[in-house]
């Protein structure tokens, strides 16, 4: 064989394995990816509802992606020192609502246990971040308080 014939095939070869790689990038790109957040519009009625005492203290209407923490810009605003600036994210996605902490100093909870990861809460579970317990509730509840 010449040796143009063997540049060639050796070319050819590390195209295919560059192109291989490229694809097997893009394939874990796109399986790690967040699934889609649903449109306002396809969002339910939900609201998070803060109680203390068995007394309405705060009720937040949600919307696809609802972010909670002490800082400003979040969804869900919670004044409380043990609550990290973004401390967790609740988002509604593939018709269910998922919570999930960001590596939040004090955690986040859910019906008493550390949250571990990505956890699809319903309307029955207890969420805890520092001291504030919110439950989410399918109407908005009644009673005196604040609604954002």
């Amino acid at each position: 064989m010449s040796p143009e014939v063997v540049m060639l095939i050796i070319r050819v070869l590390l195209a295919l394995v560059l192109y291989a790689f490229f694809g097997m990038a893009i394939a874990v790109l796109w399986r790690s990816a967040p699934r889609r957040i649903v449109a306002e519009d396809d969002v339910p009625q939900a609201y998070a509802v803060q109680y203390q005492e068995e007394r309405l203290v705060e009720s937040h209407r949600l919307r696809a992606l609802n972010l909670i923490g002490r800082a400003a810009d979040n969804t869900i605003l919670l004044a409380d020192e043990r609550v990290s600036a973004h401390h967790a994210k609740l988002i509604y996605s593939g018709g269910q609502w998922v919570l999930e902490d960001l590596a939040s100093r004090n955690g986040t909870f859910v019906n008493e246990l550390p949250l571990e990861g990505p956890l699809v809460v319903t309307y029955e579970d207890r969420i805890q971040i520092g001291a504030v317990v919110l439950h989410i509730e399918a109407e908005r509840p009644l009673g005196e308080a604040t609604f954002t």
